[in-house]
């Protein structure tokens, strides 16, 4: 079990009687948490755990109230990576988030902090949970959250589609084993670039796993709808000419521009 923060037991002290946590024994909430995908094209058993970095969170803040006391209010922040656990983990080891309760019941606001990809530094918070929990006075109460990220949708504009015969778009994981909690592995431990879906393609059909398209029929605006955020790489290959394109969905989804007749990585 986690030790006490110091820094929470001062607090305490200065602000008594209305602080909410125990005096004696300690009891309270034991946190965990995992993010979740939330893609289905390729059905559920496609459902990866994203990483703290994959889904692009930083930091879980929980505003915990004494449901019959208002003014017992206290916030508490975690470093994403602090009660992270994956159904293992959390089914054989105790976590590094919890806070000290005295029994009774408490309203709970959970929100997720991120910074913006391609910001200087912008936040983005979102609230993913609103819940009751009655704390237990003789055990610690072990609290589990799974938390779907919402998806976002990306705008892909192509140019020079006249230029080529044939072309294919196959995204993937830009590195799956930052992105992924438990990125599937070879038998010698080793991560392959993974495609993100086989089912994938674009409002207006064009597949985002590798299907030959013939670039005559190719239409220029496209969007990657229920994308999970996250960062990709999208290869294209157009007549033979394989590229790698950085392809970044924050939380407020994304755009980009790829001209077929001059690809960003020729020469």
């Amino acid at each position: 079990m986690a030790a006490r923060n110091p820094a929470v037991v001062l607090l305490c002290a200065l602000i008594l009687p209305a602080c909410i946590l125990p005096a004696d024994e300690p009891t309270g909430m034991e946190l965990s948490w995992r993010l979740q995908e939330v893609n289905t094209l390729d059905g559920e058993e496609a459902q990866r755990l994203r990483s703290c970095p994959g889904g692009f969170v930083d930091e879980l803040v929980f505003w915990i109230t004494d449901a019959n006391d208002v003014s017992r209010s206290e916030t508490f922040r975690y470093d994403c990576g602090v009660g992270y656990q994956t159904p293992s983990e959390f089914s054989t080891e105790a976590s590094d988030a919890f806070v000290e309760l005295r029994p009774r019941e408490y309203d709970v606001i959970v929100d997720l902090v991120g910074e913006i990809p391609g910001t200087d530094g912008e936040l983005e918070i979102r609230r993913v949970r609103t819940l009751s929990v009655d704390v237990l006075s003789r055990s610690i109460t072990l609290q589990d959250f799974d938390f779907g990220l919402e998806p976002v949708t990306y705008a892909l504009t192509l140019e020079g589609v006249q230029s080529c015969d044939q072309a294919t778009f196959s995204l993937r994981y830009a590195d799956a084993e930052d992105a992924l909690a438990e990125p599937p592995r070879e038998a010698d431990g080793g991560v392959l670039p993974l495609l993100y879906r086989e089912a994938f393609v674009t409002n207006e059909g064009l597949s985002m796993a590798g299907a030959p398209t013939v670039c005559a029929d190719l239409v220029t605006e496209h969007v990657l709808e229920e994308l999970d955020p996250g960062a990709y790489v999208l290869t294209i290959e157009v007549d033979g000419t394989s590229c790698d394109v950085d392809l970044i969905a924050g939380q407020r989804g994304g755009e980009g521009v790829i001209d077929l007749a001059n690809l960003p990585c020729d020469g």
